[in-house]
Formats: structure tokens, sequence, C-alpha cells
């Protein structure tokens, strides 16, 4: 189980933790599609800048026309433009059975956080991470919170 983000702090459940902190976006990765509050903001802000410099930033309308989608991607084809609500977001963040630390000292998250329409959740699958070598990351984030699932690489589920 993981933190409960209505009650910060509170945790539901046992949660496991990795032994190391994970730094994000460090290997082979895929978001989601994502939608933020004000476009000029998100494209002048430094920390989404520095992330744009590490990764391919792709961008689309949605299918309704109601706004731009950004989609993160680094050695991987993005998928169907998939949003994910913020009321799914919160059961895949109490879904995690085991958690890595977050080591966020390029701000990307925090900038990230600063950005994110609050209605909906970013969610970012990443492999090849060399701060969990042999591990499949699984990254959920909110304006308010922000939790880094992780387990062993498909490859080892079998």
């Amino acid at each position: 189980m993981a933190p409960d983000v209505e009650n910060p702090g509170a945790i539901q459940g046992e949660v496991m933790f990795y032994p190391l902190p994970v730094r994000p976006f460090q290997g082979s990765l895929c978001s989601c599609a994502f939608s933020v509050l004000d476009k000029q903001a998100f494209g002048e802000d430094p920390g989404i800048a520095s992330l744009r410099d590490e990764l391919d930033l792709m961008q689309d309308r949605s299918q309704d026309e109601s706004g731009q989608l950004y989609c993160f991607v680094r050695d991987m084809e993005p998928g169907a433009p998939l949003v994910v609500s913020r009321a799914f977001g919160l059961v895949l963040m109490d879904d995690q059975a085991e958690l890595a630390r977050i080591d966020d000292n390029r701000g990307w998250v925090a900038a990230l956080q600063r950005h994110l329409d609050p209605d909906h959740v970013l969610v970012v699958q990443e492999y090849l991470n060399p701060d969990a070598p042999g591990k499949e990351l699984f990254w959920v984030i909110l304006p308010e919170a922000a939790v880094c699932g992780i387990g062993p690489a498909e490859s080892e589920q079998a």
C-alpha cells in the first residue's frame, strides 16, 4: 500500500521500500498523455526545459480539441494518447507494493507537479534506470504527491 494522498503522511497498510533512492527518468520510458494548467508557464519553466533537454516531449491536441496534451518518451515509442484520471491515479498510487524513495535532485518531479492539471495524473513506465538495475519503475505523479512503484522487470516475472 502507498501513502494516503488525502491524508499526507498516513500510510495505508505495509509498505516495502527499495534500499536506495531512485532518480527519475534515467532509463527508457514512456509517459501517459497529460495536460497542464498553463501552457505558457509550462513552456517557460526552467525545470521543464531541463527535462526537455533529456527526454523527447511529444505534443498533440486532445481528441475532443479541448486542449494540448503532452507525453515524454526516451528510447520507446509513445502509445495511444491515454489520459489517466485523478481517481484512477489514486488507485494506481495505492496499488504499489514496493516503493522507491525519490531523489529529485534535478527538480523534474517538482517541475511537473507545478504544472499538472489537478484532474489528471502523470503515469510513467520506466525501464533500465541505473539506480534500480533489473527493475521496472512505475511513477505516479499528482500535483501534491508522487510515488515511484518498483517491481521486477518483465523478463524477471516469467
